[in-house]
């Protein structure tokens, strides 16, 4: 499951490098952008701060499971 995330992650970033590059960009200036607050009006922040959170809570609960799974393997 894990190897299958882990492809379908290196491929989302290949593609994201490459609009990225077509644009001018490096993958530091959108994080920057993406991170600053500034960029978005308040109600939107709130929003992309809200859904970071529930994905981030996913990500540890799915981490956790599979930690216990290994565990007994």
């Amino acid at each position: 499951m894990f190897n299958k995330m882990y492809q379908m992650r290196d491929e989302i970033l290949t593609k994201l490098a490459t609009i990225y590059e077509s644009a001018g960009l490096t993958t530091a200036q959108v994080k920057n952008y993406l991170d600053n607050p500034n960029n978005f009006p308040p109600e939107t922040w709130q929003r992309i701060q809200s859904e970071r959170d529930i994905l981030e809570k996913k990500v540890s609960e799915v981490l956790k499971i599979y930690g216990k799974k290994k565990k007994k393997d």
